[in-house]
């Protein structure tokens, strides 16, 4: 309302402003980097098998995708060009009721951690938007515009959580996954773009014409067999490789390790001062290295334990710290995150791994440290 109601200039000003205002935000809610913490990543991403994960994923999404690209061609050609006051505030209306029920439906299924959950509470709400359409050019049109918008903006939110819960789930690459996910979206967007413009029956088109309902018809047709056709967790479990002994370490990975090693080596130049007799002995370079290998397989226990019980990203970090023996404050400054958001993870952990104590956790990474050992000192036999 307010960029619609000031000079031309002035609401340019004002889009533009947002943009910068959210800088400031993600700024502040960044995590500290690990090349100041001078900490290694323990988790690497895990691999897929492409046939199966074409099928499973990209197929539902490009039919989400064509659904998408007619409501949102409709909502931009129709909804969004009004400028009466009226529709300007259905429109914020709508814009508030979508963000309340997309934030709702995060805060009800964050313990279930699954996005069929959301995708169950979700797309009744995207149904209705497409059975608004054939009511967009009568008495009710202001209803159908606020069922438009609800729904279109829950659609959009709804894809995002998809692609971001499946990465962080089971521990893909969210560059793989947003790559392959957003880029079918936005092709199969395309097409459900030209076939909103395309003449149906005697309407010139479906977005100047009257003839609304082959495409509400076809938009619900695509949501049904998108979800039925939307992958579960037990079938992503299957497509999602397992890892293998000696996975290459990325060169990013490679190169914290080396710029790590440079702080520790400068920091161990700098303490090379003899210390008096009162003092204790200073580290030797044995000890120091003996140290890091120590830390290197303590690594290496905790990412066993992630890959065998497939922990997400940031539970990998807080369990890793939980192995430490560091409690739920701790973690919440180290990773600067909310104490309840360390103690959901904490939670989630415990279920994954079948624990209900941060002293079973530390049971478990001890028997992973004897079965290393083991492994290393007692070979199998051939």
């Amino acid at each position: 309302v307010l960029t619609h109601l000031v000079p031309p200039f002035c609401s340019g000003v004002i889009t533009g402003i947002f943009p910068i205002a959210e800088v400031f935000i993600l700024w502040r809610l960044t995590p500290i980097p690990y090349y100041r913490r001078r900490e290694i990543p323990i988790f690497h991403p895990l691999t897929v098998k492409p046939a199966q994960f074409l099928v499973r994923m990209l197929i539902p999404t490009a039919i989400f995708g064509f659904a998408l690209g007619v409501l949102r061609t409709v909502a931009s050609n129709i909804v969004l060009p009004a400028a009466d006051l009226t529709m300007l505030l259905v429109m914020g209306a709508a814009a508030c009721l979508g963000m309340l029920i997309t934030i709702a439906t995060i805060f009800i299924s964050k313990n279930e951690g699954h996005w069929d959950l959301i995708f169950r509470t979700l797309l009744p709400f995207i149904a209705l938007a497409a059975i608004s359409l054939p009511f967009l050019d009568s008495p009710s049109s202001l209803l159908a515009c606020l069922a438009l918008i609800v729904g279109y903006m829950c659609f959009e939110a709804l894809m995002w959580i998809f692609f971001a819960d499946l990465a962080q789930e089971f521990r893909l690459s969210p560059i793989f996954v947003f790559g392959t996910g957003r880029g079918t979206l936005a092709l199969a967007s395309l097409f459900g773009t030209l076939f909103a413009m395309t003449p149906i029956g005697d309407a010139s088109s479906m977005i100047t014409g009257a003839d609304y309902g082959s495409g509400a018809l076809l938009v619900l047709f695509a949501l049904i067999l998108g979800y039925v056709l939307s992958p579960r967790q037990r079938e992503v479990k299957a497509i999602v490789a397992a890892p293998t002994e000696g996975v290459n370490v990325d060169q990013g990975t490679e190169a914290l390790k080396k710029h790590i090693a440079a702080l520790d080596e400068k920091d161990a130049t700098a303490e090379k001062a003899p210390a008096p007799e009162s003092e204790e002995p200073q580290e030797t370079p044995q000890d120091a290295e003996e140290g890091r290998r120590a830390k290197g397989r303590f690594h290496a226990q905790c990412e066993a334990i992630a890959d065998r019980y497939l922990l997400s990203r940031r539970e990998t970090e807080v369990m890793f710290l939980l192995a430490k023996g560091h409690n739920a404050a701790f973690i919440q400054d180290q990773l600067c995150i909310s104490k309840s958001t360390a103690k959901t993870h904490i939670n989630h952990i415990y279920r994954k791994l079948d624990i209900h104590t941060q002293q079973e956790l530390l049971s478990m990474v001890e028997a992973a440290k004897r079965e290393a050992y083991d492994s290393e000192n007692n070979p199998p036999r051939r």
